[in-house]
């Protein structure tokens, strides 16, 4: 498969009058556009898409939603994952609506911006993300009551249902494509998370160096796994492994029923589109 290609996938069987049982999972990253329409009755997949962006995330959704037949159908629930390096935890058990000003305060938000809250309920922790108003607007346009998340709300809670329910260090690293995420967890508590630049090999080396000076990561101990645009032959696994020694992938078979017609979806690669089926 060509990595950098479109892919349109769908259910051929799949008509406007089963939508009202589905949900609508659309992923804006750095550099593509994503979405997955998941049956919720059957827990299936039913219809994928993932293009390079092209132009604004914003621009694209408005694209999708004049000349995608898809986009034209009304889902039980939308839910829209913009990349922001606009985010804050705060947890749950001293959250204060009071103090949402606050809290608002550490996210430096601009004009043509504003501040959703969001429950991270398996980590047990509230995040304030920055949301881009045109990204919100193209979205409200063309869905009823969409659902906006962070990134880290779909990498942090996914993982704490599919893969760490025991105690124990771990390092999870998303790559995509222009930007990666990592996530230092101590059994179900986040110890470290942010997003940083992922021009280059040598670029990812030195924030993954930084890394694990500033949260003091024990290589040699600490299992990584791995999800996104990585694959064994890449520099930046190569990178990693000079370093790490047990060193694992995601697979979206642990997320729903993927049928062979979908076959290329298993895997790493569009975990972080698939497992925005869990955010409620």
């Amino acid at each position: 498969m060509n990595e950098s290609a479109p892919v349109h996938l769908y259910d051929s069987h799949f008509q406007s009058q089963h939508a009202a049982k589905c949900d609508l999972l659309i992923r804006l990253s750095s550099n593509r556009v994503s979405y997955a329409i998941v049956d919720q009755l059957q827990d299936q997949l039913k219809a994928f898409y993932d293009a390079p962006l092209d132009q604004g995330p914003a621009e694209h959704l408005q694209m999708l939603s004049e000349t995608d037949p898809l986009f034209k159908f009304h889902y039980r629930r939308v839910k829209v994952v913009p990349e922001t390096r606009k985010f804050t935890f705060i947890p749950s058990d001293v959250y204060s609506d009071d103090m949402l000003t606050s809290y608002s305060a550490f996210l430096n938000i601009r004009e043509g911006e504003e501040v959703r809250l969001t429950h991270l309920r398996k980590a047990r922790l509230k995040n304030l993300i920055g949301l881009s108003k045109q990204v919100r607007d193209a979205a409200i346009h063309t869905f009823i009551n969409p659902l906006f998340f962070g990134q880290a709300d779909v990498l942090i809670e996914s993982l704490l249902k599919f893969y760490y329910q025991e105690t124990g260090l771990r390092l999870a690293i998303q790559l995509n494509g222009n930007t990666f995420e990592a996530l230092y967890m101590d059994g179900k508590k986040v110890l470290f998370y942010n997003i940083f630049d992922n021009q280059s090999a040598d670029e990812f080396n030195y924030f993954l160096l930084t890394l694990m000076g500033q949260a003091a990561i024990n290589a040699a101990e600490t299992p990584v796994l791995l999800t996104g645009e990585i694959t064994r032959d890449d520099e930046r696994y190569r990178r990693l492994a000079k370093y790490f020694k047990t060193i694992g992938f995601t697979d979206t078979a642990k997320l729903m029923k993927i049928s062979d017609e979908f076959g290329e979806l298993r895997g790493h690669r569009y975990y972080s589109v698939l497992s925005q089926n869990i955010c409620e």
